[in-house]
């Protein structure tokens, strides 16, 4: 009789399992086509069996993911205890895989955290692929406990508009190459980039339910210049760095004129 093959269990955890944790699953299960590795991804917000947001179907397909037959899954009623890894984007993701599902501490990260405690390690390379990254993952932990660093998020980009969500598709990307590497060893060239917003400026606009960022060509416009916004004129108040990370562009902050 043959013994079921041993499986390394990934789960990716978001608000709205929409849009990050969704990128994060299916470019980690492409990078890793062929070897013992089980990817999913859940949400920590009531919303079953909602697609994708369009702008991650977009961007993912940018890179060759198809996204489109996704379902959000929520994280309540998941059990979790027998995942090897688990990864959120948010303090309180990882809170709640633990609290909520059982997610073993051990082996709950942020994907920030999680990519920046591998790229510190090194793992024995005589070992299967699923015990390779076990023991990856233990040294991370290990590494994490000796010395606490501030937990810094990847902010979920719905509402905040298209060149914020592009922002976080690469950033997401990033993450899930360096942890195919980090894990498994696969060349990091495995997982397509996702190509983060172009060239131009970005305007920050005030709205009814908070704000949102415009990608716009050219150059920003100064200080005191008016732009046309959904046919309202605004005034361009201030022109400063992009509030995106890793973003080099200029933003024009608007108010009303």
């Amino acid at each position: 009789m043959t013994e079921p093959q041993d499986t390394f269990h990934v789960v990716f955890i978001c608000t709205g399992n929409r849009f990050r944790s969704v990128l994060a699953e299916h470019g980690l299960r492409r990078a890793t086509v062929g070897l013992p590795v089980d990817v999913s991804s859940l949400g920590t917000l009531e919303v079953p069996d909602a697609p994708p947001l369009t702008d991650a179907i977009e961007l993912g397909a940018a890179a060759g993911l198809e996204l489109g037959e996704h379902r959000s899954r929520p994280l309540r009623g998941q059990v979790l205890h027998a995942a090897d890894l688990v990864v959120g984007f948010e303090r309180n993701h990882v809170a709640q895989a633990v609290v909520e599902a059982n997610a073993p501490r051990e082996k709950t990260f942020g994907a920030y955290e999680l990519v920046e405690l591998l790229a510190r390690i090194e793992s024995p390379g005589d070992l299967s692929v699923p015990e390779r990254a076990r023991n990856a993952v233990a040294r991370a932990n290990a590494a994490r406990s000796e010395s606490e660093r501030p937990f810094r998020e990847l902010a979920d980009p719905f509402g905040r508009g298209r060149p914020f969500a592009a922002e976080t598709a690469a950033q997401v990307a990033d993450q899930v190459a360096r942890i195919a590497f980090g894990l498994f060893g696969v060349d990091r060239t495995a997982v397509a980039p996702i190509p983060s917003a172009p060239g131009g400026h970005l305007l920050f606009v005030s709205a009814s339910d908070g704000w949102k960022l415009e990608q716009r060509d050219g150059d920003a416009p100064a200080v005191g210049d008016t732009v046309e916004v959904e046919g309202t004129t605004l005034i361009v108040t201030a022109v400063g760095p992009s509030p995106l990370p890793g973003d080099r562009r200029r933003c024009a902050y608007t108010q009303r004129n």
